[in-house]
């Protein structure tokens, strides 16, 4: 699994601060957090169709415009359950048993670790 800190955002937090801190971490991506348990994920696109809408406030939460179905694994899924989240969905977000988000994992992500493996089969995410 890619060694990199997890950014999150908060329901309660602004889209604007969401906007922001994606432009400054270089993300196109946030797992939107209640306390530490992950309920959505806001997406560059879900970014855009805010500010397409015409309906843009600075009161507007993270809560407001996330996805709520958010693709995820835990850290035990078989490669094979990744595999096919991956081609669904494009990423994932790995989460442990308390459903806290550990890391995203994208289609790349996935390619490196096969690439490396020693033709393994059964591994773990």
């Amino acid at each position: 699994m890619p060694k990199r800190n997890l950014i999150t955002i908060g329901v309660a937090d602004t889209a604007s601060e969401a906007a922001s801190l994606m432009r400054k971490e270089g993300i196109s991506q946030l797992p939107v957090v209640d306390g530490k348990v992950l309920v959505g994920l806001l997406t560059e696109d879900g970014i855009l169709q805010y500010l397409a809408s015409g309906q843009q406030s600075r009161s507007t939460l993270v809560r407001q415009i996330m996805n709520r179905s958010v693709s995820t694994v835990e850290m035990s899924s078989p490669i094979s359950t990744l595999n096919d989240e991956l081609l669904k969905t494009g990423s994932v977000v790995v989460i442990d048993k308390d459903r806290q988000p550990v890391t995203i994992l994208t289609k790349i992500d996935l390619v490196e670790y096969l690439i490396g493996q020693d033709s393994k089969e059964g591994a773990a995410v």
